[in-house]
């Protein structure tokens, strides 16, 4: 059901991501991890070209004990004290 056929078309024959081959953006245009007052004052490499009023922004909010369960599993960056035994370590 989120399938972005334009988008596709411009850009997904050229990548193998997932998020690529469906059309989706992974990220809004001012960046993912950037505060929500960058909007309409940034825009990152890839999406200059964005309408960024036709942009709505999801924001999904886990369960902060299963979100570090799964930090557990696959930390990427982060790093915190803890055993493999005992994670996370609260």
């Amino acid at each position: 059901n989120c399938f972005i056929q334009q988008r596709k078309k411009e850009i997904g024959k050229f990548k193998k991501s997932v998020h690529y081959n469906t059309g989706m953006r992974w990220q809004v245009p001012w960046g993912k991890h950037t505060p929500a007052s960058y909007r309409f004052k940034h825009k990152t490499g890839m999406d200059g070209r964005i309408v960024q009023e036709n942009v709505l922004p999801v924001v999904v909010i886990k369960d902060p004990y299963s979100w570090m369960g799964s930090m557990c599993r696959h930390k990427y960056s982060a790093s915190w004290e803890h055993t493999q035994e005992h994670c996370p370590n609260l």
